[in-house]
Order: C-alpha cells, then sequence, then structure tokens
C-alpha cells in the first residue's frame, strides 16, 4: 500500500471519528433543571433557552469541526416544559424536517390526545427525549390511546428522571413485569393504564428490577389478594420503604385485605389512624406513612 494510501485511510478514519463524535456529542443536563444556572442562558423563544455556548464549545476548533457540528450534531430543544398537545391529529410543537437526532430536553414533557401511531412518528423522525417528568393524560373531551411498543419507547427512550404519570389506554393487553424495568428508576410513579395487566407474579417484577419508588398509583388494577399481600411483603422489607400508596382496584375487595395490608405495612410503634373501617368492603384505598411515626389507611368504593 503506498503513503498516499495510507495517508487517505487515516484521513477518512479520522473524519468519520469526528462525525461519530459530532453525533454523539455531550450536551448539558443537569445544569438546565437547575433554574440559577437556567435563567443565565439565552433566551431565544419565551418557552426556549439555549446554552451560551450553543451549539458546541468545540465549534471554535476550527471552520472544518464547526461544519461538522452544524451538520451532525443532534437538534437541541431546551424548553422548561413542552406540552405534546395533538389538535386535529397534528402534533403542535413544531420541530425541524432534517433527519438528525432530535432531543427535547425539559423539566416535564406532557401528552394529551394521543391516537395509535403518534408516538411512532418520534420514533421514525428520530425524536428524544430527556426530562424531569413524564406525562400523559385523557381529559374530559380526548383520550390517551397506544399501543404496548409505543409505551415501551416512550419509557425506554424518554429518559426521564424522577416522575412518570401515565394516564392511558392500550390497544391490547401487555404485562406490567414489561414496564417494571422501565421505570424502575423513578420516585413518583402513577399507572392509570387500561389493559396494563398485574398477574400474580408482581412481586418478583418488582424484586427482579429493585422497584423502590416513594409513591406509587396503580388504578384499574385486576390483582389477587395474595398478590397485593406479596407486593406489601416486598415493600415492606426495603430500607427505604415507599410513604405513598393508592390503588384502584377492578374487582371489590375484602374488608379482611385492608387489615392484612396494614398488619403486613405497619412497623411495631408507629401510630395507626384510620379513616374507614374494617367491616367494610372496599375499591381502593389509600395509605400514608407520616414521619414514619404514623400510618393512616383510608378505603373507599364506589356507590
Amino acid at each position: 500500500m503506498s503513503l498516499n494510501s495510507n495517508d487517505s485511510a487515516i484521513k477518512r478514519f479520522t473524519y468519520d471519528w469526528l462525525i461519530r463524535f459530532a453525533e454523539l456529542h455531550p450536551f448539558e443536563i443537569v445544569e438546565y433543571f437547575n433554574p440559577r444556572y437556567r435563567n443565565q442562558w439565552d433566551l431565544v423563544t419565551p418557552n426556549e433557552r439555549r446554552p451560551p455556548d450553543y451549539p458546541s464549545k468545540y465549534a471554535k476548533i476550527s471552520p472544518m469541526f464547526t461544519t461538522l457540528i452544524t451538520r451532525h450534531k443532534p437538534y437541541l430543544f431546551y424548553s422548561e416544559y413542552v406540552n405534546m398537545k395533538i389538535i386535529n391529529g397534528k402534533l403542535k410543537l413544531k420541530l425541524p424536517l432534517h433527519k438528525k437526532w432530535k432531543i427535547i430536553i425539559s423539566e416535564w414533557c406532557q401528552f394529551v390526545g394521543l391516537q395509535p401511531g403518534m408516538i411512532s412518528r418520534f420514533k421514525d423522525n428520530q425524536v428524544n427525549f430527556y426530562r424531569q417528568q413524564l406525562l400523559t393524560y385523557i381529559y374530559p373531551d380526548t383520550e390517551c390511546r397506544m399501543t404496548p411498543d409505543e409505551l415501551k419507547y416512550l419509557l425506554k427512550f424518554g429518559n426521564f428522571d424522577t416522575t412518570v404519570k401515565i394516564h392511558a389506554n392500550l390497544t391490547e393487553a401487555v404485562d406490567f413485569s414489561e414496564i417494571c424495568p422501565l421505570i424502575a428508576h423513578c420516585k413518583d410513579i402513577l399507572l392509570d393504564v387500561e389493559d396494563l395487566a398485574f398477574s400474580d407474579k408482581v412481586a418478583n417484577a418488582f424484586r427482579k428490577n429493585q422497584l423502590c419508588p416513594n409513591k406509587l398509583c396503580l388504578m384499574k388494577l385486576e390483582m389477587s389478594d395474595k398478590a397485593v399481600l406479596e407486593m406489601f411483603e416486598y415493600f415492606s422489607k426495603l430500607q427505604n420503604r415507599p410513604k405513598f400508596f393508592y390503588f384502584v382496584f377492578k374487582q371489590r375487595k375484602p374488608a379482611t385485605l385492608a387489615k392484612a395490608i396494614i398488619d403486613k405495612y405497619k412497623c411495631p410503634g408507629m401510630k395507626l389512624k384510620l379513616f374507614s373501617m374494617f367491616n367494610t368492603q372496599f375499591d381502593g384505598f389509600r395509605m400514608d406513612i407520616i414521619n414514619n411515626v404514623e400510618l393512616t389507611f383510608q378505603s373507599f368504593y364506589d356507590e
């Protein structure tokens, strides 16, 4: 091989490496989630800010590097909040049409009016998310529907940090064990999802994925009494136990289950405050741990 060929191969390798560097370019997240730093960033629109060195602090190295960054670095959209509202089947938020990855960075991201196929468009158009909170809602005049694969994409590639609150209907059933690994890092979890199935092995899913939230709200639950108690057996043995539960069942539960839940979860010496009677069947309950010294329990039922 000639020296010219070697030189050409080295240049090609170097250029390809620089392109890959631009595609994987690091970007600031922690600073943006701190208002003290964020308020010092440049205001682009009332809902968008950018760091002072946008698009890259490396762009000053050379004109060629600036060109590489412009062509290949993902498009970054920094916003304090992003409301992914669907109007007449179209997304309200406008994003560039180029084929680069588009990364939306926000404190919270809310989806309203989703229909099957809409989340797939984000995947097909290389849209990714980094945010602290993921919210999907069903309002009185709208519904939120997605496929199981879209739900998994939203959870897996959403890169949310602390909170996930999903109010949605699925097009077909999916087992919670498939979703659990994607939310195991969250501290505030609310799942109000039709066709999200909770099997009798739900406690095993919690244990396997080391789920340890501060708050856990589960609605539309179709779960055996045995599975419920095994779940609280798992939570009761955690070093940092959840402090708040809100459960709503599809089928009415016997009064004995409420007492069994409290017996499982209440620590010795902890005060107990009841807002319901043990001799009443219930459709759901709320349980709080207050300052690790008091347990409050309130069951309820629909007329």
